[in-house]
């Protein structure tokens, strides 16, 4: 018949046969009972670490949705300046979107295509563009190099011919 301490062990994918815990003897015991005593204390400061991370994510997520937290407060700034589309900008997304070109998948909203229209239409003046994107329909990774979508690349190349263009891919 198996003792408590098998029969815990056994729930945690462990089975120790019945006689490892055989309490025949005073060291035996001595030893079952620091056994369950260890597990005891393991068992407990699981818990507590649960508890723990439980209440540090209840904290975090209510910063976050309050835009209390360390990453949100970084963002204002950049969200602060932020540009509305123009109408003529919205109709060109729209039809990039009904064709089919990059970036955007067919049942993802408009906001891709929309925002390559606000960048085309902003980028015409600068020497150098930093697209950072973990998204497939701007960049692919090979290696250690990323690269722009080709028909992304080939749009911004004609429509500025000098512009020198750095791309990471954050995955």
């Amino acid at each position: 018949m198996p003792t408590e301490p098998d029969k815990e062990l056994s729930n945690q994918g462990f089975r120790i046969p019945d006689h490892f815990f055989d309490n025949s003897d005073d060291t035996a015991k001595k030893i079952s009972k620091k056994l369950t005593g260890a597990r005891e204390s393991v068992t407990s400061a699981i818990k507590e670490a649960n508890d723990g991370l439980i209440e540090a994510a209840a904290h975090i997520l209510e910063r976050i949705s309050r835009s209390q937290d360390e990453v949100s407060k970084a963002l204002t700034p950049l969200f602060d300046g932020a540009i509305s589309h123009t109408e003529a900008e919205l109709m060109k997304a729209r039809g990039r979107k009904e064709v089919g070109n990059p970036p955007g998948k067919r049942s993802d909203p408009i906001g891709d295509q929309l925002s390559w229209e606000q960048l085309l239409n902003r980028v015409k003046d600068k020497s150098k563009l930093w697209i950072i994107s973990s998204d497939s329909d701007y960049v692919t990774s090979v290696g250690d190099q990323a690269l722009l979508n080709a028909f992304l690349y080939d749009e911004l190349k004609h429509l500025h011919p000098s512009l020198t263009l750095f791309c990471l891919c954050e995955s």
